[in-house]
């Protein structure tokens, strides 16, 4: 038990912050392209 508890206790590593930032990305793109997608839409009803 003690061993998980100093695992999550390690420093970060490049490849824990590439991981974390690409988590964060995805929701951001995933909004953009639901934005363009009404843009799209409003854009033929006008």
């Amino acid at each position: 038990m003690s061993d998980v508890r100093d695992e999550n206790k390690a420093p970060k590593t490049n490849e824990d912050d590439r991981a974390a930032k690409g988590n964060m990305q995805a929701p951001l793109q995933t909004l953009t392209n639901l934005y363009n997608k009404q843009q799209r839409k409003s854009n033929k009803m006008h």
